[in-house]
């Protein structure tokens, strides 16, 4: 509310109102009041775009996000332009379709794992959704690690595994089982991401394997 000065009974000037929607302006005098018509207030243009929290997405799996056109006042703009979206190491589409009535829902695609964000961009108009957290996919691949291992009788090596989703991304192993064959040595566990075997007094050639449908 403020105060405002009559002439002669009249009182002319300009007003702002940055809450759009119907309202209406009352005069207050001590005990007397009068009231305009209602009207409808207009959001102002764009300024700046915000998005929905988005949870935990699965690497390279379509997933729906919310993004919310505004005004300088805090209103929902009626923006019905597009708006360029960007993520640091890229987003499928790279260009919405038209908001309507300021928002924007549709579904975006990430093809890498890690912390990351999306920003909307409209000419200088822009918004920068809440990080969030892009997982791998299931386990497809495991890779043992030497490969190959030449080594004497009796003397030891180190094995480490790893898991991988079909687009390689690596993903912690949990569980498995290893095993060896034929019976040219033993292992110093059956469970877990590393292993060590140790030759046994023969000489001979066999096969190390990890079998597991665990990961985290």
């Amino acid at each position: 509310s403020s105060f405002i000065l009559f002439t002669n009974g009249i009182w002319q000037g300009t007003v702002t109102i940055t809450k759009s929607g119907t309202t209406a302006i009352t005069v207050t005098y001590q005990n007397k009041a009068g009231t305009s018509n209602g009207f409808y207030v207009s959001p102002a243009q764009l300024d700046y775009f915000t998005f929905a929290t988005i949870t935990t997405q699965i690497v390279a799996k379509p997933f729906q996000i919310t993004i919310t056109a505004y005004d300088g006042y805090g209103n929902i703009a009626d923006y019905t332009g597009k708006a360029e979206l960007n993520s640091p190491k890229g987003i499928y589409p790279q260009t919405t379709t038209p908001f309507l009535d300021g928002i924007w829902k549709g579904t975006v695609t990430i093809g890498y794992v890690g912390t990351t964000t999306i920003t909307a961009n409209a000419g200088t108009k822009t918004g920068t959704s809440p990080a969030f957290v892009v997982v791998p996919s299931e386990l497809l691949n495991i890779v043992i690690s030497p490969s190959m291992a030449t080594i004497t009788v009796d003397a030891m090596v180190e094995f480490t595994a790893y898991g991988y989703d079909a687009l390689w991304n690596e993903i912690k192993l949990v569980g498995g089982r290893w095993a060896v064959t034929p019976n040219i040595g033993t292992l110093a566990k059956l469970e877990g991401p590393t292993n060590t075997f140790i030759a046994g007094t023969k000489a001979g050639s066999g096969l190390i394997t990890l079998a597991t449908n665990s990961s985290s």
